[in-house]
């Protein structure tokens, strides 16, 4: 088994366990996660000025202190009076996307597009639009769904293990081209 794939199940167990306890804030997890990211993007940029260039006032360098800045902001209680609500932009998105979905079965249906296609497009976007409706008007949801994310996440980290040491990958999808 690799050591990176044992490493990144391990992550996505303890995350689902963190989230099924309530002990981390899924807005907090999700600024952690994309200000580190760019803290870590924009640290590596300005090395890589330093050590290529022998200079920081380069492209790189520059890119990487904005990128700094911007992942510092992104922290949780890092900057005082900044926060961003994830869960509430994840609702926007998911009720947008359903939307999209609804009105495209919508056109499907008008346009006399193969029926299979145009029910299930509906059936997505009416999820969608749902779970983004519950997420924005309901706290309680919100947890749930934070209980939801991390139960799935702790699964995965199980799958991702099993599949390592048995040597079997128990995702495949499969896609065929139709031919008429």
């Amino acid at each position: 088994m690799k050591k990176e794939t044992l490493i990144q199940s391990i992550v996505y167990i303890v995350i689902g366990v963190l989230l099924c306890l309530s002990v981390i804030n899924f807005n907090e997890m999700m600024g952690w996660m994309i200000g580190l990211s760019l803290l870590i993007a924009g640290v590596l940029l300005i090395l890589i000025s330093a050590v290529s260039m022998k200079s920081l006032l380069t492209i790189n360098g520059l890119a990487g202190s904005l990128l700094v800045a911007f992942g510092l902001l992104f922290i949780p209680n890092c900057v005082p009076g900044v926060g961003l609500a994830y869960d509430l932009i994840i609702a926007l998105i998911m009720m947008t996307l359903g939307t999209l979905f609804l009105v495209e079965a919508f056109i499907g249906i008008f346009n006399k597009r193969p029926m299979v296609g145009t029910v299930v497009l509906f059936l997505f976007g009416a999820a969608f639009f749902t779970v983004g409706m519950l997420l924005w008007f309901l706290p309680e949801f919100r947890r749930f769904a934070g209980l939801m994310l991390g139960i799935f996440l702790i699964v995965y980290g199980i799958l991702i293990i099993i599949s390592a040491a048995t040597k079997r990958d128990f995702i495949i999808v499969e896609v065929k081209k139709n031919k008429k």
